[in-house]
């Protein structure tokens, strides 16, 4: 995201000759605690806040011939087929769009991937993540689960390794599977938290007359099946954008 103007940096860094924030120095090299504290924000100034594409270097191609399975997207922000290893495309991306729309607009993120009391940068449970889900869209399609068992054999290459240091590849192993049993059951139902509702957790910025329209144009995005989501050009025209 943008500042709303450019003396928020100015005035940032003739703080620091004040007050330096903490640090440490390793040799030649000097690590700086995280700071995004940079003061209230400035009402006549908030259109110059504009989100902003960065990290051209994680792109990926959608269009290639073979199935794409290696896992993109950050921690809170996969989308379902990413982590039970169905092949993503450009639909990957709507599902990551409506999880920043909710992370922008709210006071926390939509899903976390770890228990609500556990402090965040503990780490991630794809597991408490798919539960997340199945709270806060309803349970996983068997469609799902049998295109999840008809690609297990498929894997990726180069090897990566996952968050513990296995080297994996296929997202089963990189994630923690198995989720589904040989029935299809979720096999993690105690860490569904059935108490969370998309209705009952809207941002506080959304006005009750928008409510409805918000939640559909959400839901339109956050879909199990890729091939149901809308598409851009399609989300475009959506009425809450237009209320």
């Amino acid at each position: 995201m943008a500042f709303e103007h450019n003396w928020v940096l100015e005035r940032f860094v003739e703080s620091q000759s004040a007050n330096p924030m903490p640090r440490k120095v390793i040799g030649e090299d000097a690590i700086y605690l995280c700071h995004n504290d940079f003061g209230d924000l400035q009402e006549e100034h908030l259109q110059n806040i504009v989100p902003k594409i960065a990290d051209f270097g994680l792109a990926q191609r959608g269009d290639g011939g073979e199935p794409l399975l290696h896992p993109i997207q950050p921690n809170h922000c996969h989308a379902p087929e990413v982590l039970l290893g169905t092949s993503w495309s450009y639909s990957a991306d709507i599902w990551n769009f409506a999880v920043i729309l909710w992370d922008l607009l709210g006071e926390r993120e939509l899903f976390l991937g770890r228990p609500q009391n556990v402090p965040d940068g503990n780490e991630y449970s794809a597991a408490h993540h798919l539960a997340e889900m199945i709270a806060l869209i309803g349970p996983v399609p068997r469609q799902l689960i049998q295109r999840q068992r008809d690609m297990r054999h498929w894997c990726w290459e180069p090897r990566i390794p996952n968050a513990k240091g296995d080297v994996c590849n296929n997202a089963e192993d990189y994630f923690g599977g198995p989720f589904f049993d040989d029935h299809g059951k979720f096999m993690y139902e105690s860490l569904i938290p059935f108490h969370r509702q998309l209705g009952k957790e809207v941002p506080g910025c959304i006005v009750s007359e928008d409510l409805e329209r918000f939640l559909k144009f959400l839901k339109r995005m956050l879909c199990w099946l890729p091939e149901e989501r809308a598409t851009a050009g399609e989300l475009a025209e959506d009425p809450w954008l237009f209320s």
